[in-house]
């Protein structure tokens, strides 16, 4: 398998999620916010009394999180180990009024980074120098 094919870990809906494995570690996360923090900025902008969407939208980061982590030690170098995060920032998308977020961890072991995103980011993959390799999966 090619790291530009799409590891089919869940079937059941066929949306593509990407995953950057940085070799040269972040070991600034300036603008990132801890997942829970994030999660919880996130959603205060939604109808307090709508309890089930605001349910519904951190449960579709955390999945997303978790099957990028899956992702990550399926074809992205991932030792299972996290020095620092994981962290998550927004991102604003080309063409997209509203932005996504993304994740961010650093393994302990060598502080290779992985950044996961619901959107390919433009630019990332040709990096030679700093991204060891894209990896596509479904979420």
């Amino acid at each position: 398998m090619s790291d530009h094919e799409v590891i089919n870990i869940d079937l059941t809906c066929p949306r593509i999620g990407y995953l950057y494995a940085f070799v040269t570690p972040v070991d600034w996360w300036d603008g990132w916010l801890p997942v829970d923090t994030m999660l919880k900025d996130h959603i205060k902008g939604m109808d307090p009394d709508d309890v089930e969407m605001r349910e519904t939208e951190i449960a579709s980061h955390e999945r997303f999180l978790h099957i990028a982590k899956q992702a990550a030690r399926m074809r992205g170098g991932w030792e299972g180990d996290i020095r620092e995060g994981v962290y998550a920032t927004g991102l604003v998308v080309p063409g997209d009024p509203t932005s996504v977020l993304i994740f961010g961890w650093k393994q302990s072991n060598n502080g290779d980074t992985f950044i996961a995103s619901p959107n390919r980011i433009p630019g990332w993959s040709e990096m030679s120098n700093v991204i060891h390799k894209e990896v596509r999966f479904t979420y």
